[in-house]
């Protein structure tokens, strides 16, 4: 699993690339970029170039259905619950969210 904190909305194009060039092409057994149609991404005209240019086919997700990308969304989840009981327990504030993240994954 890897993250990619970000400061705003805007996506991640150079990540992007530089993940698909290093764990494309035979590589991985599964070649599909998934995402919801939010605009952060499957909205981008920049994110959908940079998925045309690599060896993946970009799939959305179903409008308002994570479960059809439930490989992604329970683990989130789990990470979320990890994260939040280490800020709790640390006596921690959600200023500090990324660094309990970090430590999760």
């Amino acid at each position: 699993m890897w993250i990619m904190l970000l400061s705003g909305k805007d996506p991640p194009l150079e990540f992007v690339k530089d993940f698909l060039s290093k764990h494309g092409d035979n590589k991985c057994k599964i070649k599909v970029v998934r995402t919801d149609q939010g605009g952060e991404l499957w909205k981008s005209n920049k994110f959908k170039e940079v998925i045309r240019e690599s060896t993946f086919p970009a799939e959305p997700t179903g409008a308002d259905d994570p479960a059809q990308n439930g490989k992604v969304e329970r683990p989130n989840q789990t990470l979320a619950r990890m994260m939040r009981s280490m800020l709790y327990t640390a006596g921690l504030g959600s200023e500090f969210w990324s660094y309990a993240i970090q430590h999760a994954i």
